[in-house]
């Protein structure tokens, strides 16, 4: 139930702000975005590190599959590519980069109101 909540968050609140007129994806945030992103991640490793005490053998805590992908399907090629906790995650960066100016390109016209 957390993992859908927190993960539904992500999603819900952005479309939200989007839904409400008051925000949009712009170019000018992207690597911005992205920083927070890598930031995001590597304090979720970190922490798994600490939680597991620095075993990546007997890995209990691995929170935003930062110490491997367990059972997702999408993470699993990346772990096979690069067995290193956290780093696995990297190549995801180019996609979600583009990902960004797609949406900062679809929503250019899009007009939002004055708080």
């Amino acid at each position: 139930l957390t993992f859908w909540i927190n993960h539904s968050l992500i999603v819900a609140v952005p479309l939200m702000m989007i839904a409400s007129r008051k925000l949009k994806p712009r170019k000018e945030y992207i690597w911005k975005v992205v920083l927070c992103l890598i930031g995001y991640f590597l304090m979720a490793f970190l922490g798994n590190m600490i939680l597991n005490d620095f075993d990546f053998e007997n890995i209990t805590y691995n929170l935003s599959y930062t110490m491997n992908p367990n059972a997702v399907m999408i993470l699993k090629p990346l772990w096979n590519l690069i067995p290193i906790p956290f780093v696995y995650l990297l190549p995801l960066l180019p996609i979600f980069v583009l990902l960004f100016y797609l949406f900062a390109f679809l929503f250019r016209k899009y007009e939002v109101r004055e708080f």
